[in-house]
């Protein structure tokens, strides 16, 4: 008999999670010989635009309201707390009545994560709770007594790194034995394949420009990359591909510097494999990571990364330099030094280095993490 499985991740902004939510579904439908039942949760009409391509993976649609008139892509601090209280007043009922009624064996739960588990809090579902956790979570004070409150509760804790495992165990909150590894759902082989052969913007088809790739936002750190070019004078090009709060911020930056003949900022693109192929190498510069799409991604197709040591994923994925070029978080001159190592390598340690990646990369793929969930599932 098939076991049901509801995912719940409503979410207010582009955030990779997104991806991950999505992959997981489909790779469960795809590679696991229909052992499952798979419904997504669309909270607030946040999910519409992925409505046709789910009902082709067969993977149903579950509304529990008619779509709220907010942004979704709301940002900055106080906007996204009272987009979380809407939330949470109009969705709490509906997802009691839902689960009461449908009785799923599992409720995987992602982002906006306080909502059930507040509502496992105060009912008793014959349905398993299952929370997914990334990167280092700040242990605020509301969080801290939620989860301790929730430990029984819940099933099982998912973590993509297992940096977060024992940041997580050494806290004390989660029974340590709920606690399991399971990588983010990233690498999807066919889509980069058939992607990677797309041309798009010719400007950028030279293999002379280093490449970031992320949310324009103080998590991403841009700003340090472009100090960086600043202040050392890196006569090579940089090429920025995201949107966020911090747009305005970084292209006056920019300016100001009188950098804008050497670096170059375009909003998100769809197929970022394309300038992944052409780049001299990815740089990452995060504050926190696990380890992240951009990352992987890059690994598979054996492209250079630079990258920080930021909690939680990409000092575990590049492993002590063996598989890029690590480099203190938040540091110029280490970030400089990280360049400096790059440009001077010899072609057989980098090709080492990129064969290190591409490996770690397939633990990342949409089939292992099928293959890993599944078992946890049954």
């Amino acid at each position: 008999m098939k076991k049901d499985i509801f995912y719940w991740s409503p979410y207010l902004g582009k955030v990779a999670t997104i991806r991950s939510v999505l992959n997981s579904m489909i790779g469960l439908k795809t590679f696991t010989t229909n052992k499952f039942n798979i419904s997504l949760i669309n909270c607030y009409g946040e999910w519409d635009n992925e409505i046709s391509n789910l009902k082709k993976k067969k993977i149903d649609i579950i509304n529990i309201q008619k779509r709220v008139k907010f942004s979704v892509d709301t940002y900055g601090f106080l906007a996204s707390r009272i987009i979380y209280l809407k939330t949470l007043f109009i969705t709490y009922y509906r997802l009691k009545n839902l689960l009461k009624e449908k009785q799923p064996y599992y409720l995987i739960i992602h982002l906006l994560t306080f909502i059930p588990i507040i509502l496992f809090l105060n009912n008793n579902f014959k349905t398993k709770l299952i929370l997914r956790i990334s990167g280092k979570p700040k242990l605020t004070f509301f969080r801290n007594i939620l989860w301790k409150l929730s430990n029984k509760k819940l099933h099982l804790v998912f973590c993509p790194t297992e940096e977060t495992i024992d940041y997580l165990k050494g806290t004390n909150i989660f029974d340590k034995n709920k606690i399991l590894h399971l990588p983010d759902p990233i690498l999807d082989k066919k889509v980069i394949a058939r992607l990677t052969k797309k041309k798009i913007d010719q400007k950028f088809k030279k293999d002379n420009f280093f490449l970031s790739i992320g949310r324009l936002t103080k998590q991403k750190n841009h700003e340090l990359l472009i100090k960086m070019f600043y202040y050392h004078g890196i006569k090579e090009k940089l090429l920025i591909i995201g949107d966020g709060e911090l747009l305005g911020y970084l292209r006056r930056l920019i300016k100001d510097y009188k950098l804008s003949d050497k670096i170059k900022i375009i909003n998100y693109q769809k197929n970022i494999f394309y300038y992944i192929k052409k780049c001299k190498a990815v740089v990452i510069t995060s504050l926190w990571e696990d380890p992240g799409f951009v990352m992987v991604e890059s690994a598979h197709m054996k492209k250079p990364i630079i990258c920080s040591d930021c909690p939680s994923g990409p000092k575990e994925f590049i492993n002590n330099n063996k598989g890029g070029f690590l480099f203190k978080s938040n540091s110029i001159v280490s970030l400089k030094n990280a360049f400096i190592n790059f440009k001077k390598i010899n072609q057989k340690l980098l090709l080492k280095k990129l064969s290190y990646a591409k490996k770690q990369s397939k633990i990342f793929s949409i089939e292992n993490h099928s293959k890993i969930i599944s078992k946890y599932l049954s």
